[in-house]
């Protein structure tokens, strides 16, 4: 547009030239100089024609102008578009890989926790066995015969025992016998 544009102003010079030549009635080559009495006067057309070619020649200025302006607007936009998306784009992924993060921190905190059930389960089955053994071991006679449960598996010169816990032989009407407790 801007070729175009420089392209009119020169022919608009070269007519304007040649028209200044013409009009002082002298041939180029050989033409007797004539005293300089300054610019021959412009006729009607050319005054007129100047204005009305600068008028034109301002609007395709102003048109270049506004065109140029609206495509460094759009660039604009496209670029500020661009950059919008990226960081979207940016702002998804990070939100994703906060989400993994939380997901794989909520699973290490349930398999701790599963973790720490199975543990605490197996230190109280432990410790019951443990409460079993302190309550004792206890010995009745193999028979069922007997009323007493002793710590001694002879006791009374037994014939035949069975070990039961303490808790279980209470539990079956077993007394202490009086000579191991």
């Amino acid at each position: 547009m801007r070729k175009k544009l420089t392209g009119l102003l020169a022919v608009a010079a070269l007519t304007a030239a040649l028209g200044l030549l013409g009009g002082c009635g002298a041939s180029v080559e050989g033409a007797a100089s004539l005293p300089e009495t300054g610019p021959a006067p412009a006729s009607q057309e050319a005054e007129g024609g100047a204005p009305e070619q600068t008028a034109e020649d301002d609007a395709l200025e102003q048109a270049a102008r506004e065109e140029a302006e609206a495509l460094a607007a759009a660039e604009a936009a496209e670029r500020e578009a661009e950059e919008k998306a990226a960081a979207e784009a940016a702002a998804q992924k990070e939100a994703e890989e906060k989400a993994a993060a939380e997901a794989a921190a909520e699973a290490k905190a349930a398999e701790e926790a599963a973790a720490a059930e199975a543990a605490a389960q197996q230190e109280a089955q432990a410790q019951q066995q443990q409460e079993e053994k302190q309550a004792g071991s206890v010995y009745v006679a193999a028979s069922g015969k007997g009323k007493k449960y002793h710590s001694n598996p002879n006791c009374s010169s037994m014939n035949g025992t069975k070990e039961l816990s303490k808790t279980e032989a209470e539990k079956q009407g077993y007394t202490p016998c009086k000579k191991c407790y």
